[in-house]
């Protein structure tokens, strides 16, 4: 046989061979993506609510495994590594939900700096005559950002007739933090037994401030352990990158070697393990 001929042949018995690898890779691995693509649409079905919108969650999950993929592959073409091409696909599949947790955490934490002060005006609003319905109302019109949104969904809710105990539990799990479950069980307490409101409302308030000014001069104490904890993870990543480009005879072995590469995989689960051990040091709860 020619040259020709025997790279035709070898050509075809790799695109051959690749295909059979796939579709045994893709015949193993299908229930586990079938598991993923159900945790994925149920979680992000459930943020959307959360943020009020309107997301068609398979057409997200499509569009989250077809970037991914495609970026993977884009790696894979750029460096002939497999290892990065990897690391690219699942960073890339994982992105989303975290970005929505970081999104739901930054939306618990401004619903909470607004409790306070939407407190104090409530109880303004109820001694001067209004109705606890009405000062809710009163109160979402005026009130500004994520907890106004909270509150109008809390208001319309009613007017279609849920129970306000129903609203507040429904808001609880939406915005499932200490000032809203305090809120909601002083509402509770207070609708059943009797008692002044507003006087409950404002020591709701202040009991909220005082629990935030708390954990202000807590995350101030705290600021220079997260800082060197950031400096301390960061440094051997910094490191091994500063040595790929100055000297890469010496980080070759971690990039083209089966040994280095469980040595990269040792070394990120170090550094997670030991972000995960510097945030359960420095996070205190109030």
């Amino acid at each position: 046989m020619s040259s020709t001929e025997l790279l035709a042949i070898g050509t075809v018995g790799t695109v051959l061979g690749g295909t059979l690898l796939a579709w045994i890779a893709l015949m193993l691995l299908a229930p586990r993506l079938r598991r993923f693509q159900e945790d994925f649409i149920q979680r992000s079905q459930a943020h959307a609510r959360a943020f009020v919108v309107r997301v068609d969650s398979g057409l997200l999950f499509l569009l989250t495994i077809g970037v991914a993929s495609g970026a993977a592959a884009m790696t894979w073409i750029a460096t002939l590594k497999l290892t990065p091409a990897i690391t690219t696909l699942v960073t890339l599949a994982l992105l989303p939900r975290l970005l929505f947790r970081f999104l739901q955490q930054r939306r618990h934490k401004q619903v909470d700096a607004q409790w306070a002060d939407s407190l104090t005006l409530l109880s303004g609003l109820l001694r001067a005559g209004l109705s606890l319905n009405g000062a809710l109302a009163q109160l979402a019109e005026q009130t500004r950002g994520a907890l106004g949104v909270e509150l109008a969904l809390m208001v319309r809710a009613q007017r279609l007739g849920e129970p306000l105990e129903q609203s507040l539990a429904t808001l609880c799990v939406r915005v499932p933090t200490e000032s809203t479950n305090l809120l909601a069980s002083a509402l509770r307490v207070t609708l059943e037994t009797g008692g002044g409101l507003a006087e409950i409302l404002e020591r709701c308030a202040a009991t909220i401030q005082a629990r935030q000014q708390i954990e202000s001069k807590v995350h101030a104490l705290t600021a220079q352990g997260v800082l060197q904890a950031w400096v301390v993870g960061a440094l051997p990543l910094l490191l091994l990158l500063v040595l790929s480009v100055v000297a890469p005879s010496l980080t070759d072995v971690f990039w083209n070697t089966t040994p280095g590469h469980f040595a990269l995989g040792a070394i990120g689960l170090l550094e997670l393990s030991g972000a995960i051990v510097i945030r359960k040091i420095v996070n205190i709860d109030v």
